[in-house]
């Protein structure tokens, strides 16, 4: 689809935006892309037995985005985020791949011990041109594996089909990767392999688009949290066009909310136990006054635990909100919220959108219904939008938060004393001025999948393009391109660690802490082999050194005997000159000679000083440049002042992006460069370079 000329709402189920009303609504309205007038939509009669003219599907057409509630434009499910439209390939091979991941589960998979079954050879041999589409995948199915009850998911017996929560309902068409294909797996083993039909299939990415890359004629808002935004989302907010914003007051006139802020409306509790023993407090107490009370909790099981505690118990007349109920019963409990006594226990899904219309005039006259939320928002919008489920429409109402330190602790990443010195009057400001903190952190977060996620939509048009073009050659290798987008899915990928380590004489010198330049040297690359290769894995080793002349010490070595691998790095020596380019050469053609197809390499060079051989310069571009695109990294580092002469040498040789060359002033900083080794192996196998 044509960026001008997409419809906004199709295909995306995160899209299905709720309808609230609030006491004192506003309107954002938007901007103008092109300052023009919408025209009319002449072609269009409506009315009792006259026939509905479809649309036009004329490209001049202008397309309108409508948005119920402005921040969820920054939600986690949108702002940064991209629309993945996947092809289903079904076949044995792939049903057996998956049948034997699960079976597997238990032990510890690793990619290169999957890569000998069977089953993944079957597969592979099948379909060998879209190596880098089933390897991405198989991965993913070994990470998926391992949480496929994450989130929980919801078994429907009448149609035997898997389901997900998705706002305030059960969404059976929702799909989690490879987790909702292991969770069949699951079921059948109690239910039968029946529930496996058209189930057990690879995912292959077509594409991925950008939902901020929506771009209609119009954008028309409405929203009852637009004075709760910050700064940053306004400003993200005129970079799509919004720019005329209308505040519209409550036809119901002056709110009846009550939030006693900076008095008994809050408390803090230090233990589960006072928490639960408060809240237990709290809600008899508004019971007591004639009142309806509705606590929200962010997740469901800590509802389940306030439940099921002794507090929880005593409660009469409570009812349990959630996503996972049937529509009849919500639609009881949510009618049945806003009367004198009733409790009801709801998620904090539920505190965007549900309206609990109070009908009860005894309730009325008892000062309404009272809210109760347990946790604190990171986003103030969904503050506000729990606030509105209370004193709507002209009514009485009231607020009140009860908090677990703790909770707050690890959400802010505080010192655990940290809140036991401010003025229970100052509280709320304090923790609200914590969470903006915290938020703008995660805005920058946003920003930068933003980003990534215009890149993916950028190969994704242009996949598309060459598709329509009938460009078969370009679209496979448009196809790659989308997956080499793909970001990491988890699960540990094997990888083989090469060194090239300068023993020349310069190397016996001494840093700060007296230990020889050498000797840090063997330190960081025994805290590698120690701390970061992995023999279940499937990792090997090798280790060249180079002084006059290089030797071959190991060659993709098993990491299984971690200390005989140290004791041979332990006894390396240093004596003589610098011949980095011939034993560059040997390594680097060693390795190319020896790589296996969907294999991870790993090169690391180290030097102190200049090369002697540099004549050898253009033999060694050449062949940095034959360095694959994709499963090799390469690093040269450098460390000392004697090389600057040669910097622009050694920066020639990695012109070609092949090669990442870094550069430490201090023989101090050695150390630093096999840090960054460790990093690079940890990025490798983690799949983040594929």
């Amino acid at each position: 689809p044509s960026s001008n000329n997409v419809s906004p709402a199709v295909g995306n189920r995160n899209q299905a935006l709720t309808s609230s009303s609030n006491a004192v609504p506003t309107i954002a309205a938007v901007g103008n892309r092109n300052q023009q007038v919408i025209p009319s939509s002449n072609n269009v009669s409506t009315g009792h037995n006259q026939q509905v003219i479809p649309p036009s599907n004329n490209s001049s057409r202008k397309t309108i985005l409508l948005v119920d509630e402005v921040d969820v434009l920054f939600g986690q499910s949108y702002y940064g985020q991209t629309y993945n439209q996947v092809a289903q390939l079904q076949d044995q091979a792939v049903s057996a791949l998956l049948r034997r991941i699960w079976m597997e589960r238990d032990s510890k998979l690793n990619f290169r011990g999957v890569q000998q079954w069977p089953e993944y050879v079957a597969l592979i041999s099948k379909y060998s041109e879209w190596r880098i589409i089933i390897d991405t995948e198989v991965k993913a199915m070994c990470s998926d594996v391992l949480h496929y009850n994450e989130p929980p998911y919801v078994f429907n017996e009448k149609t035997s089909k898997i389901g997900y929560s998705s706002h305030d309902s059960i969404d059976y068409e929702m799909v989690y990767g490879y987790r909702t294909a292991f969770a069949y797996l699951a079921e059948s083993e109690s239910r039968g392999d029946a529930i496996l039909n058209n189930v057990l299939y690879l995912r292959v990415l077509t594409s991925q688009f950008s939902y901020a890359n929506i771009n209609p004629f119009r954008i028309l808002g409405v929203s009852g949290t637009l004075n709760a935004l910050s700064n940053r989302e306004k400003d993200a907010i005129l970079k799509m066009g919004v720019d005329i914003y209308s505040y519209i007051p409550s036809v119901y006139g002056s709110s009846k909310f009550s939030f006693d802020r900076s008095g008994r409306g809050i408390a803090l509790e230090k233990t589960l136990e006072s928490y639960f023993l408060t809240l237990g407090q709290l809600i008899k107490e508004k019971i007591d006054e004639g009142r309806a009370v509705v606590v929200f909790f962010e997740s469901y099981e800590r509802l389940q635990k306030f439940q099921s505690s002794a507090y929880g118990r005593q409660i009469k007349n409570k009812n349990v909100l959630s996503s996972s109920i049937s529509t009849e019963h919500k639609n009881y409990v949510i009618k049945r919220a806003m009367h004198v006594g009733q409790v009801t226990l709801a998620t904090s899904i539920f505190g965007r959108g549900t309206d609990f219309f109070c009908k009860d005039q005894k309730l009325e006259q008892n000062g309404g219904s009272f809210i109760i939320q347990t946790f604190l928002s990171l986003e103030k919008s969904e503050e506000v939008q729990i606030q509105g489920r209370t004193a709507r429409q002209g009514k009485k109402g009231g607020y009140g938060m009860i908090l677990l330190i703790p909770d707050l602790v690890d959400s802010f990443e505080l010192e655990p004393d940290s809140l036991t010195n401010i003025a229970h009057a100052d509280i709320y400001d304090h923790l609200d001025a914590l969470r903006q903190k915290k938020y703008a952190l995660h805005l920058d977060t946003m920003e930068e999948n933003l980003t990534l996620a215009n890149q993916r939509d950028a190969v994704s048009q242009k996949y598309l393009n060459v598709l329509a073009q009938g460009k078969v050659s370009e679209a496979v290798q448009c196809l790659h391109d989308v997956y080499a987008q793909i970001p990491s899915h988890g699960v540990d990928s094997a990888v083989d660690c090469h060194f090239l380590i300068d023993v020349s004489g310069s190397m016996s010198n001494r840093v700060s802490g007296g230990k020889s330049q050498l000797r840090v040297a063997k330190d960081g690359i025994n805290h590698i082999i120690s701390n970061v290769l992995d023999a279940n894995r499937g990792d090997t080793f090798s280790l060249m050194s180079f002084s006059n002349a290089h030797s071959d010490l190991y060659h993709m070595q098993p990491v299984e005997d971690k200390t005989s691998l140290m004791n041979v790095v332990n006894s390396l020596r240093a004596d003589g000159g610098t011949y980095l380019f011939t034993a560059f050469i040997k390594k680097l053609k060693q390795v190319l000679s020896t790589i296996e197809e969907g294999s991870q390499q790993f090169l690391f060079v180290f030097t102190d000083g200049a090369a002697h051989d540099d004549d050898l310069f253009g033999q060694l571009k050449a062949l940095i440049d034959q360095i694959p695109e994709t499963g090799f990294k390469c690093i040269l580092a450098g460390v000392g002042l004697q090389l600057g002469h040669y910097r622009d040498q050694l920066e020639a040789l990695a012109a070609s992006g092949k090669m990442e060359l870094i550069f430490f002033e201090s023989t101090d900083q050695i150390s630093d460069a096999f840090d960054v080794a460790a990093e690079a192996i940890v990025e490798l196998t983690s799949g983040y370079i594929s």
